[in-house]
């Protein structure tokens, strides 16, 4: 009996860990996707800033002519 309990019991535990550690597997994509998309974001923020100045850059010597003559 006693040891049908402790199987149990045993059984129960390795259940719970099993799901503690599909959570924190689960939470860790989580943030890792999380992480992607904030990199992503921030990899597409910096590259239409780049353009801008470049854009920006392409523009003022033109308007440095315009505003001389």
């Amino acid at each position: 009996m006693a040891k049908a309990i402790a199987k149990a019991i045993a059984k129960a535990i390795a259940k719970a860990i099993a799901k503690a550690i599909a959570k924190a597997k689960a939470i860790a994509k989580a943030i890792a996707k999380a992480k992607a998309k904030a990199k992503a974001k921030a990899k597409a923020k910096a590259k239409a800033k780049a353009k801008a100045k470049a854009k920006a850059k392409a523009i003022e010597p033109w308007q440095h002519v315009g505003a001389i003559q």
